[in-house]
């Protein structure tokens, strides 16, 4: 008898220590900063018959970021932006961003 007692008094002080925490516990879902959703990337740009101007992703200002690509041959390896006459280029500062 004395040992349900026993156990029946620390389940009782088990369940009342776990529960006056007003934090969640350690599984529980929380909110967390990730970025805001991006928007998808255009489709490549055919410049040439086997040069491609490719979007790589967006830059921390949301501006698609370009990169040359080509099967046959090197290509600069640099970061591209498209500009508001609808060219690329290399500037960062003459990105047309949407």
């Amino acid at each position: 008898m004395r040992v349900r007692i026993g156990l029946a008094a620390s389940a009782t002080l088990l369940l009342v220590a776990c529960g006056s925490s007003d934090e969640p516990p350690p599984h529980a879902a929380r909110e967390v900063p990730w970025p805001a959703p991006q928007r998808a990337l255009p489709a490549s740009e055919q410049l040439a018959s086997d040069l491609v101007m490719a979007p790589i992703g967006r830059d921390q200002r949301g501006c698609v970021v370009y990169q040359l690509e080509s099967q046959s041959r090197p290509a600069m390896q640099s970061v591209f932006y498209r500009t508001h006459g609808g060219d690329f280029s290399t500037i960062e500062e003459e990105a047309a961003c949407t």
